[in-house]
């Protein structure tokens, strides 16, 4: 696959390797930790649930992604002691004068609202930028000023066999699930990673989010499946940090900052796909990607009724065999009094794939 495209080969010592075109993006984490309730919450004109505005602009001619714990949902009318299926909602909203985006669906109750943003320059913004330095296709690559919060690399990556919940800090010391964006890549055929809060098997106060690996033929929340998944995680670095002694290909940009090394991995031809795009149950490629990696992401839900008891099953992103990608459910939660056909919401807010075959050496 690699030996098709074009542009500068860069191997690295692990024996991956990947090409360095126009496609290359040096990707931003906008935001990684929790939402809390200090962020700036107010009401969103749901049920005891607040909207939260980013601060942090997304960069001009930058594509991104949204991950939050809501990101479309099913809505109801009341009548009486009963509720119906109204329509649907996507949670997330860009506004394209202040560049900033809006997420709703969040509990200003407690500290743990789980969102991340990462952003990256798109093929175009960069093919506007710049007549100077390495080009393809046209494409000044890595020239521009740096995001204030610095360019996000791919600093860790390691082949985990997870048997229920991912270990962040043991695989990678330093690392928290606040701290960095990661990406996941199985070609176990039954299994998926989801995005999941720590009371959810009981009653008790959320505590944390966590990855557990999830089996994608059964949505029953406790049925783990345990895989081997290949994991990236990206964290912002400093341009001082990139400026490292050896061998390998740098890239300053006009300010003389290095935005580039080869010794980092950097976000290597990204694809988006909009949520609402992404088929339930059936697969689709995401070409030219081989291996799609994917950052676990609910999309939305899907509600049914039978006589009244209404079930909500979350749709996550996964693998569906090598090289594509589905919707799978995972129950969420029942409650009686509630009525309507089924109907699916999906959030049209794109998200992103990488190709783990750049990351990592595979046969």
């Amino acid at each position: 696959m690699i030996d098709s495209l074009y542009g500068l080969k860069i191997r690295n010592l692990d024996g991956s390797e990947f090409v360095f075109n126009e496609r290359t993006a040096p990707a931003t984490n906008l935001w990684t930790r929790y939402v809390r309730a200090n962020d700036g919450l107010s009401p969103d004109g749901g049920w005891l649930t607040s909207k939260w505005t980013c601060p942090n602009e997304i960069p001009e001619g930058y594509g991104f992604q949204v991950v939050s714990l809501t990101a479309a949902e099913v809505t109801f009318t009341q009548s009486g002691d009963r509720r119906y299926v109204s329509g649907t909602q996507d949670k997330i909203a860009y506004s394209s004068d202040g560049r900033k985006v809006t997420v709703m669906g969040f509990s200003d109750t407690h500290n743990f609202n789980y969102t991340k943003i990462i952003a990256f320059p798109t093929i175009v913004s960069q093919k506007a930028a710049s007549g100077f330095g390495l080009k393809v296709m046209g494409s000044s690559i890595f020239l521009e000023n740096t995001p204030p919060l610095g360019y996000a690399y791919a600093t860790h990556k390691a082949k985990v066999y997870i048997t229920d919940a991912f270990n962040i800090e043991s695989t990678f010391p330093g690392l928290t699930i606040e701290n960095a964006v990661f990406f996941f890549y199985t070609d176990d055929n039954k299994s998926f990673i989801r995005l999941e809060p720590s009371n959810v098997q009981s009653w008790e106060k959320l505590k944390w989010w966590r990855y557990v690996s999830r089996n994608r033929n059964s949505t029953n929340i406790t049925a783990y499946s345990p895989a081997w998944y290949w994991v990236v995680a990206f964290t912002n670095v400093q341009p001082a940090q990139l400026d490292t002694p050896g061998f390998g290909l740098k890239i300053r940009n006009l300010e003389g900052k290095v935005t580039f090394n080869s010794q980092m991995g950097v976000m290597t031809r990204p694809i988006t796909i909009p949520g609402n795009q992404i088929p339930l149950g059936s697969g689709i490629n995401v070409e030219p990607i081989r291996r799609p990696m994917y950052t676990p992401t609910k999309v939305g839900e899907i509600f049914s009724s039978d006589g009244g008891l209404g079930w909500w099953r979350d749709l996550n992103i996964g693998n569906l065999g090598e090289s594509q990608i589905s919707l799978f459910q995972t129950s969420t939660s029942q409650q009686r009094g509630y009525h309507g056909n089924q109907t699916i919401a999906r959030t049209a807010t794109p998200a992103i794939f990488l190709d783990a075959a750049d990351y990592f050496p595979f046969p």
